[in-house]
């Protein structure tokens, strides 16, 4: 098994909108594919007007998260999304661990 660790930074004037596309990239039937998560955990870190959100992500193994991001960046609402001009949140970080 793997986890992959996303670390997002946004202003908390921005959290509401940030987590919008959490919840749209979830929910939305169109980014719904073969290759599937395990399970999800998701914390929170405020340092004055700046939210880090912290995302881990659990896989069976290496090929399914490959997968998956194959499926999820040939999504064109997906990319919109995540990677739009208009992206007001950065992603800091993308880190894959196994799981021991």
């Amino acid at each position: 098994m793997i986890k992959v660790e996303f670390v997002y930074k946004t202003k908390t004037a921005d959290l509401p909108e940030l987590m919008g596309k959490f919840q749209e990239s979830g929910e939305n039937p169109d980014f719904q594919s073969e290759a599937k998560h395990l399970k999800m955990e998701m914390s929170r870190r405020d340092e004055e007007d700046v939210t880090f959100i912290v995302l881990d992500i659990y896989y069976a193994d290496s090929e399914t998260f490959e997968q998956r991001t194959e499926f999820e960046l040939n999504q064109p609402r997906w990319r919109e999304i995540w990677f739009g001009e208009h992206n007001k949140h950065e992603q800091v970080s993308r880190l894959i661990y196994d799981v021991l």
